[in-house]
């Protein structure tokens, strides 16, 4: 039997026993009425039966829900580990190396909720784990634009190449933000780790 279930059971059993004894005791008293006996023993009655059926109804939806996440645990493990990688290769991409060419804004945005869709096949959790990269983008510009300068150039049609200094800050904010990335993706990964134990706790109480 379930530990879980068997310790309920043994609560249960104990609390029946109890009201057993009482209806039993109540024969011995005898400034209750017989009427009032039945009475009494009829609401008890219906608080036993109540309580039981909440608490089967409780335990079966308890158990159908074990038995639902154990069926789905290894699609929902596979999501994660595809997921956390897509978001550890945001940084090796193009959309924080090439902000001149396209609507960049526009293919993170889409990439982003591409990912929230994948959530739906895990959890809650996962969702907004995954919202915490919404706008990381426009910051990144954002932050970008404050110390950005360029090389003077003859050509207007010519792609602009920004100076020494300005690509060393670069460097480093594009640091930042791939730690940032990352960290999202260690979250997940840990998340994931939960759900492994989850897993093996549920299956251990089989």
């Amino acid at each position: 039997m379930n530990k879980y279930l068997e310790k309920v059971f043994y609560i249960l059993l104990s609390i029946a026993l109890l009201l057993f004894i009482f209806i039993l005791l109540m024969e011995y008293i005898d400034h209750i009425g017989k009427d009032y006996r039945f009475a009494i023993i009829g609401a008890l009655g219906s608080i036993i039966g109540g309580s039981l059926t909440l608490v089967g109804v409780w335990l079966t939806i308890k158990i159908q829900f074990k038995s639902n996440f154990i069926n789905e645990f290894p699609k929902k493990i596979r999501m994660i580990d595809h997921l956390k990688e897509q978001i550890r290769g945001i940084p090796s991409g193009n959309i924080f190396k090439d902000i001149f060419y396209g609507n960049q804004s526009i293919a993170y945005k889409q990439m982003i909720d591409n990912f929230k869709v994948s959530t739906t096949e895990i959890d809650g959790k996962s969702y907004f784990i995954v919202c915490k990269l919404d706008n990381l983008y426009e910051d990144f510009v954002t932050e970008r634009k404050e110390f950005i300068k360029y090389r003077p150039t003859q050509d207007k049609m010519e792609r602009p190449i920004p100076t020494e200094e300005s690509i060393t800050k670069l460097k480093d904010l594009e640091n930042e933000y791939t730690s940032i990335i990352n960290s999202i993706a260690n979250e997940l990964d840990q998340h994931g780790k939960n759900l492994i134990a989850k897993f093996f706790k549920y299956k251990g109480n089989e």
